[in-house]
């Protein structure tokens, strides 16, 4: 399904999120226990009364902290801002405030334009969305829903009725018609990023082997030997034709691989592997079964399966998804531009002091080139 996506500069609820997440540490283990003791509501008179001021208007220090409850009551461990300590808050909230102000600098544009949050309006958005997204995708989700007792018509009338997920459709919506329908990329420009990130489109050399893995127990000689020594029988009885090298996975290998997939590790390119086992792969014939090979987990057969050569995908093959990841660059500069310049107007002020924040791992932007997941039980033998 495709992602509600905001520009950087307005996803507040992501950005309090990734904070939240990466400064308090969001662990799904951290639940709380039967007896054990409450931690006790923040003390907020660390907040002034008014957040920020634009133009006329204000963030006050209870939208503030409402909007950290919301976004936190999703955090395993207990509802609202229970698990939150002041220097957490103290920390995020110079970088929520502005997030927030720029969501409403946004908001107060598109609804000047007659662009107004509203369920309708998000409904809209949401099944154009589902149109253009892949049925395989879409089959996914519909399965994610119904373990809740959900359908996506329930999911998406739910979501309607949330301020927030209106508000934020009403900025993409104006972000599209004002911003986004007036910047196209020339051919020219998309190619000359083809021919300068030569490495984004290049695949290397790649092989696509089975195994059946034998564990050493403890590590010791004595069992390493005996591992080896099992695995020598058990190539013996498919190289005799007693049985074949996928069944064999099946009931002898100890890797998840054997009755998962009867062995199948699919496709890998070099240093996905323990190299004691990619030295051997890659240099193995399509259709060869290797001796036992010995690595820190106990012996293995390996079973080529065929390899690919380095190779690069075509520009035409790749030519839209640069446009579209070129266009998305000037948008979100475009958007910024229009945010400073109207904070400059707006004489943007935040009463709160700016904070050593720990700089937020960035997700990366979406590939430009599809590749097949790398399914590889590699250097920790998983």
């Amino acid at each position: 399904m495709k992602n509600w996506k905001l520009t950087t500069a307005i996803a507040v609820t992501a950005v309090t999120t990734a904070a939240l997440a990466f400064l308090y540490g969001k662990d799904e283990n951290k639940t709380e226990q039967p007896g054990q003791e409450k931690k006790a509501e923040i003390n907020w008179d660390f907040l002034p009364e008014v957040i920020a001021t634009y133009g006329d208007k204000k963030i006050t220090r209870d939208e503030f902290i409402g909007l950290i409850k919301d976004i936190s009551s999703s955090f395993p461990g207990g509802p609202g801002s229970k698990n939150l300590s002041p220097d957490v808050i103290k920390a995020i909230a110079p970088q929520i405030a502005k997030t927030m102000i720029d969501k409403k600098i946004l908001l107060d544009m598109a609804e000047a334009d007659g662009i107004k949050p509203s369920p309708e309006l998000f409904a809209q958005e949401f099944d154009e969305s589902m149109k253009s997204a892949p049925q395989d995708k879409i089959a996914q989700f519909k399965e994610a829903l119904a373990t809740e007792g959900k359908t996506i018509e329930s999911y998406r009338d739910e979501l309607a009725k949330t301020p927030i997920a209106q508000e934020d459709t009403a900025i993409n919506r104006w972000i599209k018609t004002k911003v986004s329908a007036s910047i196209s990329i020339p051919e020219a420009e998309a190619k000359k990023y083809y021919d300068e990130h030569q490495d984004s489109f290049t695949k290397g050399e790649s092989v696509n082997a089975s195994h059946i893995l034998i564990k050493s127990k403890s590590g010791s000689e004595e069992d390493m030997d005996a591992a080896k020594k099992r695995c020598v029988e058990i190539k013996s009885d498919i190289d005799g034709g007693k049985i074949s090298f996928e069944k064999a996975a099946e009931e002898f290998s100890d890797c998840p691989s054997g009755k998962g997939a009867k062995g199948n590790l699919g496709e890998f390119g070099r240093g996905k592997m323990i190299k004691e086992f990619e030295d051997v792969a890659f240099a193995m014939k399509t259709g060869e079964l290797s001796n036992p090979v010995k690595t820190i987990h106990g012996y293995h057969i390996i079973k080529l399966l065929g390899r690919s050569d380095k190779s690069t995908t075509p520009y035409a093959e790749v030519a839209g998804k640069i446009s579209d990841y070129l266009k998305q660059e000037q948008v979100e500069k475009k958007v910024k531009d229009i945010l400073d310049k109207k904070k400059a107007e707006l004489n943007v002020k935040i009463n709160l002091p700016e904070s050593k924040m720990p700089t937020m791992p960035m997700l990366p932007p979406e590939s430009i080139q599809n590749t097949k997941p790398e399914q590889a039980p590699a250097k920790d033998g998983k």
